[in-house]
């Protein structure tokens, strides 16, 4: 009887161990396989995190070498801004050059040209019924060189009172059509074509009718410029030879 049941105890445990053994390669696999899981996890995690780590970098590095290519480029600009303002000062500097020369030529031009100026009229002969007036003016080159081709065109005209620009030329006179040396006088002689009246001669007396001398002298300087000038002059009370500027720019300094 208790063998039987000794037997039975047995029985029962090598069953159990039975269970346990056949129980065991499962709880062993499905620890095999949460490790397995765990480490697949943790590479693709990692690998993940690299892909992340390398497209940072990449990033990182294209942003810097694009900051250095906006660099260079601004030191570019900056370089060709600073040629630019070279050359532009260098024109801007050539340009002041070349005005400079043209004053200093110019001026250089004035100290040196002739002229030729008015230094005042007389009457040569009386003014009385009969006769014809006659009248000399004078002429000087207070430049420093001497004036070439000079022309005189004088007129001598009896008028009521006016102004030059307004004066009549009937007769021309070529006086003069030669140089004129530096310091040099030349005096331009006229004579009115047709003898006084007395009814001039009274005219003159009452300032109703003046007795103008008046023209133009023209002359070429050293430096191939045409210079022209205008002279007038009238007559003063009957009985003085003195012929008074019409103007003040009839006469010269």
């Amino acid at each position: 009887m208790i063998d039987e049941e000794k037997k039975a105890h047995e029985s029962e445990s090598t069953h159990d161990n039975s269970d346990e053994k056949t129980c065991s390669p499962d709880k062993n696999q499905y620890a095999d396989a949460k490790k397995l899981s765990s480490k697949a996890m943790l590479c693709s995690l990692d690998f993940s995190t690299l892909v992340t780590l390398l497209c940072t970098i990449v990033i990182a590095f294209s942003a810097f070498f694009t900051l250095v290519a906006i660099c260079c480029q601004a030191l570019i600009y900056f370089c060709q801004l600073k040629e630019m303002q070279k050359a532009s000062h260098a024109a801007t500097k050539a340009a002041k050059a070349a005005e400079d020369s043209v004053i200093l030529a110019e001026k250089t031009r004035l100290d040196q040209r002739a002229w030729i100026g008015i230094k005042g009229a007389v009457l040569t002969k009386q003014i009385k019924p009969g006769e014809r007036p006659a009248a000399t003016v004078r002429f000087t080159n207070t430049g420093r060189t001497p004036a070439q081709r000079t022309k005189i065109r004088m007129w001598i005209v009896m008028s009521k009172p006016t102004s030059n620009e307004n004066l009549e030329r009937p007769e021309i006179s070529e006086v003069s059509s030669g140089p004129l040396p530096v310091d040099a006088v030349y005096e331009a002689n006229i004579e009115m074509r047709d003898a006084l009246t007395q009814e001039q001669v009274d005219g003159l007396i009452t300032d109703t009718y003046r007795l103008y001398v008046y023209g133009t002298i023209a002359y070429d300087d050293m430096f191939g410029r045409h210079w022209t000038d205008d002279f007038c002059f009238f007559n003063q009370p009957v009985g003085s030879t003195y012929l008074a500027p019409c103007s003040e720019s009839s006469i010269s300094p």
